[in-house]
């Protein structure tokens, strides 16, 4: 922005000009009204604070806090008619007292070509909010695919890494992980969502 002196004796004299129409409008008995509420204002504010409200609730020890019961079941899968030639599969399900569902898929990038990483940054804002095409011909629009997870769903994401931002990642930097979290009622309707996305997205060129 250029200053201008010219501008700046402008506002000041609309300011001036508000102020005194202000007073004109309101009148000698409005002034008053607003000077005794102005008095009235400051004398409650004078007030001193209550004592009690100096005294702060006692801090909370370990034992008082509730631990939720956790189970954990770790599997490895390692059968060729699923996974092909891509390994052992591990599936980690760990189970507690919640009103949701996280589930959440990992995926190695160590072999993906040094001339796709550049996009990954793109795919990872895109990949839940682009164009679907399903069996056997089903065309749904990103918009239509983004109102309906907002809808059915509590949360998506995906990205490379751990504490991963927009170009970088804090740790496991060849990882690429997919989520997608809901209310426990709706667990079929989010592995349908994720299958969906992951199988039937299609990017615009």
């Amino acid at each position: 922005l250029k200053p201008s002196a010219a501008l700046a004796d402008k506002m000041s004299a609309a300011a001036q000009k508000a102020l005194s129409d202000r007073i004109l409008s309101l009148g000698e008995e409005g002034l008053a009204q607003k000077k005794n509420k102005l008095e009235a204002s400051v004398k409650i504010n004078q007030t001193p604070v209550p004592q009690n409200l100096y005294q702060f609730p006692p801090i909370p020890t370990e034992e008082n806090i509730p631990v939720l019961p956790v189970s954990e079941q770790v599997n490895i899968i390692n059968d060729p008619s699923i996974n092909g030639n891509g390994g052992a599969i591990m599936v980690q399900r760990v189970v507690l007292q919640t009103q949701f569902c996280h589930c959440r898929l990992l995926f190695h990038i160590r072999d993906l070509p040094d001339d796709l990483r550049p996009y990954l940054a793109l795919f990872q804002e895109i990949l839940w909010e682009t164009d679907l095409f399903l069996p056997p011909n089903i065309h749904v629009p990103y918009v239509d695919v983004v109102t309906n997870i907002n809808d059915e769903l509590v949360g998506t994401g995906c990205g490379v890494g751990f504490g991963s931002s927009t170009f970088g990642c804090d740790f496991l930097p060849e990882i690429f992980y997919f989520f997608g979290m809901c209310e426990i009622d709706h667990i079929d309707t989010l592995f349908q969502w994720m299958t969906d996305v992951l199988f039937g997205c299609v990017f615009p060129k």
